[in-house]
């Protein structure tokens, strides 16, 4: 399968995304794979998610934990269904309605969307909401049949989401405050060397803590990622709402 007009734009902005570390020849490879290639051309034609992501990292061993260490990267591709984001990537984006497809012969139009989420996912979605969008929301006077007061409250509601996702980046940046054990413990501990001999109480009090701690680390993990798909669903739909609103 040869590549089309689409095929070699996506290659363009990904190789953009990640030079000069990623070389020509390396993205050549990856997407003229036929997975990979099959994966774009669906996309292409409006099945599926209607977004890609594309990493550039070192690859990931099943079964193994990631590592902060690094080695050899490699591109994988995503529809944000799965894949650990550790480091940048982009996206594209569809500008159209599920299962339309896009003029393969064409490129760098606006029914298909690119952007780059940085190290920190949420700084980089805030600060295209804030410093992007949210200024030329506020000076578009081209809003079509939507009268004044969809006008405010849709703009009001752009600024109450920035709103909530710097008070989210405060308080993923101030991490979680675990409990810590009982200091009463901690010189029974000193004493006894093996969990048997420990008292009944002890070994309660640290079992309920330990699932006090794994609870609260996965609601504090399913609120970062609840957060960040509500804010890309803002970003990725948001062109289409405008032009929505014009009709």
């Amino acid at each position: 399968m040869s590549l089309t007009e689409r095929h070699k734009w996506c290659a363009g902005k990904i190789l953009e995304t990640f030079a000069p570390e990623l070389e020509s020849e390396i993205l050549q490879l990856f997407i003229r794979q036929e997975s990979n290639l099959s994966k774009f051309t669906s996309f292409f034609k409006g099945e599926g998610s209607g977004r890609l992501f594309i990493f550039y990292k070192p690859l990931e061993v099943e079964g193994e934990a990631w590592s902060e260490e690094e080695g050899p990267k490699s591109l994988s591709i995503s529809d944000g269904n799965n894949g650990l984001m550790v480091h940048k990537c982009c996206y594209f984006v569809r500008n159209v309605a599920q299962g339309v497809a896009l003029d393969m012969t064409k490129s760098g139009e606006s029914d298909l969307l690119f952007g780059e989420l940085g190290n920190s996912a949420l700084g980089t979605i805030e600060a295209i909401l804030s410093q992007s969008y949210r200024p030329m929301l506020d000076t578009y006077d081209n809003w079509g049949k939507v009268d004044e007061e969809q006008k405010s409250d849709f703009i009001s509601e752009i600024g109450s989401f920035i709103t909530n996702i710097n008070e989210a980046l405060t308080s993923f940046a101030s991490g979680l405050e675990l409990r810590a054990p009982d200091p009463k413990l901690y010189r029974v501990l000193e004493v006894k060397s093996h969990r048997t001999a420990l008292p009944t109480e002890a070994v309660d009090h640290f079992e309920v803590l330990l699932n006090e701690w794994c609870n609260q680390i996965e609601r504090y993990l399913d609120q970062k990622i609840t957060i960040l798909m509500m804010m890309l669903d803002l970003v990725v739909n948001l062109n289409f709402g405008v032009v929505k609103c014009k009709n």
